[in-house]
């Protein structure tokens, strides 16, 4: 059964975040001006293998920009998220939910933490400077249809591409700038250890680098828009210590890679396509590609997505040597300008699957899914 003293302590602190932040709003002046932006996320999920436990999860976001000059900024990103189950659907099925654990402790244990912050400054030409705690996804591999966990699909190879070998929130810097028009590009550079990729998942761990499988994680993008196509293309390297997939006395590989995402915009209609390579001596997920559909109003929204995750063929682990394949559907209810209700079903062929939590991996599996989502 599903603990819910966590449950209650967060939403206790959720509702006096909220009350607090409506009372910034009012008191925010010309010379300190606040723009806060906050949402709440409790999805039900249920899969079809009886070995896996039905579990509800809860997380919150909360956002603060303050915005002291014409061109200069600070954000602060809180963030909280309830306990996982730990043979609940977000634990034993790999691929089935971003929203879950996105904070928790070195026991795994939900807790509220500041995930991002960060200065930011634009300078002549638009050139966007951003140093501080930083997640490396609001910068690279960005998709229209497939970007959001609170609003599109929930299936995290439907958010992010899973081989881009990502760090979590993390001590970086980031450059953007415009090449031409409708043309710019991002450099981002940070450690390749954030806060979930320290064992003990604090802070103080950031600024450690005498390690020696750490290292840095950089990654160049090129972006192109107008207001039919949105389309980016980049490269990446983590530098960090990787053992070799099919000899274990080589330590001290690299992983790098290359992505892209192609969108296009026909009216309501959204088509997203991405894709992406990683090292396969490494990576056991080398390789990877998506196809991505939203249709669009005001008070609804349905997307269809299909992801594919190819396994290396260095890699050596027999419970990870057939490829993934996934299909999600999904359909948005928006009943105002702050609650909305996701219906959705995720279907699995060869899922990923913790072995250690489940006896049986079955080739296939279906979950049902519902997102309330309330946005202020």
């Amino acid at each position: 059964m599903t603990n819910l003293k966590p449950l209650k302590k967060i939403f206790f602190i959720s509702l006096f975040i909220i009350v607090s932040t409506h009372s910034v709003k009012s008191v925010a002046t010309p010379l300190a001006p606040i723009n806060t932006e906050a949402s709440i996320n409790l999805i039900h999920q249920h899969t079809s293998d009886s070995q896996i436990t039905p579990e509800t999860t809860f997380s919150m976001d909360l956002n603060l920009e303050y915005k002291f000059l014409e061109t200069d900024l600070i954000s602060f990103h809180l963030e909280a998220s309830s306990t996982p189950q730990k043979n609940g659907v977000s634990t034993a099925i790999l691929d089935s939910n971003a929203d879950s654990s996105s904070a928790v402790d070195r026991s795994n244990n939900g807790r509220i933490q500041v995930s991002e912050l960060f200065y930011q400054a634009i300078r002549s030409n638009n050139q966007r400077f951003t140093i501080g705690l930083l997640d490396a996804t609001s910068f690279l591999d960005s998709s229209l249809t497939a970007n959001d966990e609170n609003q599109q699909f929930i299936t995290p190879s439907l958010v992010n591409n899973p081989v881009i070998d990502f760090p979590d929130y993390v001590i970086g810097l980031a450059y953007e700038s415009n090449l031409a028009k409708n043309l710019s590009s991002t450099l981002f550079i940070s450690s390749t250890h954030g806060i979930a990729d320290n064992q003990s998942r604090n802070y103080a761990n950031l600024f450690e680098v005498q390690k020696d499988e750490k290292g840095l994680f950089s990654a160049a993008e090129i972006q192109y828009t107008n207001q039919q196509w949105f389309i980016n293309g980049g490269i990446w390297l983590h530098n960090g210590n990787h053992e070799a997939l099919d000899d274990n006395t080589k330590l001290d590989l690299s992983n790098y890679g290359i992505y892209s995402n192609i969108n296009r915009i026909l009216g309501n209609h959204t088509l997203g396509f991405r894709a992406g390579l990683a090292n396969p001596q490494v990576s056991i997920a080398s390789e990877f590609i998506s196809l991505a559909y939203q249709y669009s109003t005001k008070k609804t929204a349905m997307g269809l997505g299909f992801s594919k995750v190819i396994t290396s063929g260095f890699n050596q682990d027999e419970t990870l040597k057939n490829n993934q394949e996934m299909i999600e559907l999904y359909s948005k209810y928006v009943f105002n300008e702050n609650v909305s209700l996701t219906p959705t079903i995720q279907l699995y062929k060869n899922p990923q699957i913790d072995s250690a939590l489940v006896n049986k991996i079955p080739n296939e599996l279906y979950n049902l899914s519902l997102r309330l989502n309330y946005q202020f």
